[in-house]
């Protein structure tokens, strides 16, 4: 089974391939307060929306990190309409290899609800912290069960496992986020928009002061 294909599918009616709503994407992109070329960063870009309305706004250049190329195809028809054709660079590969080749390089770096494609969260946020200057954000979405899933639950979604997803937010942030940062580095953690649902989207800034990583948290 091809799962590309089938999230593709899942979501082709979605402006973004993931649960959280337009008004809170339209918060970060607010908050970004990005220069004009600013460099960024997308892993699992899907249809690339989200680079797309950066571009807009900010006239940022983004490289866009996608395996399917069926999202790609939607992400390019969408952008030439609205953006100049040079400011997304396309790149259908393993993510993986291509954040191996980018140190100190983008001022964001974005992967919404694709940890996978880099191996685990906690790797999602080893990597992006390597690629992303000092200074700059990095930007996660992960998801988390709000309460225990049932086995039928767990069918539903094609046999999905109870460990797949963290329990709880706290355990999130404690184990994932807290735990990848290294060296006695202080986390300060906010709070945004808190509705529990299922869903959080971590903003993570890098400061130039080695001994603080701010991370604003909104659970949407």
């Amino acid at each position: 089974m091809d799962r590309n294909k089938f999230s593709s599918i899942a979501h082709s009616k979605h402006l973004f391939s993931n649960p959280i709503s337009e008004t809170k994407i339209n918060r970060i992109i607010d908050f970004l307060q990005l220069e004009p070329h600013a460099k960024l960063l997308d892993i699992g870009a899907g249809k690339c929306e989200l680079l797309i309305r950066l571009v807009e706004k900010y006239d940022i250049e983004a490289t866009a990190v996608e395996l399917y190329e069926g999202s790609i195809l939607e992400a390019k028809q969408q952008a030439q309409k609205r953006i100049p054709e040079e400011k997304i660079t396309y790149i259908v590969k393993d993510a993986k290899q291509v954040v191996s080749e980018y140190v100190n390089h983008f001022d964001v770096g974005i992967c919404v609800g694709s940890t996978h494609a880099l191996g685990s969260l906690e790797l999602t946020l080893q990597s992006l912290k390597r690629n992303v200057k000092k200074g700059g954000f990095i930007l996660v979405g992960e998801g988390y069960w709000k309460k225990k899933p049932s086995q039928a639950y767990l069918e539903a979604l094609g046999g999905a496992d109870e460990s797949e997803l963290k329990n709880t937010m706290r355990m999130f942030l404690w184990e994932k986020v807290w735990g990848s940062c290294r060296f006695g580095q202080l986390l300060q953690v906010t709070m945004i928009g808190m509705n529990m649902k299922d869903y959080m989207l971590c903003l993570w800034k890098n400061i130039v002061m080695k001994t603080r990583t701010t991370l604003i948290v909104t659970v949407c």
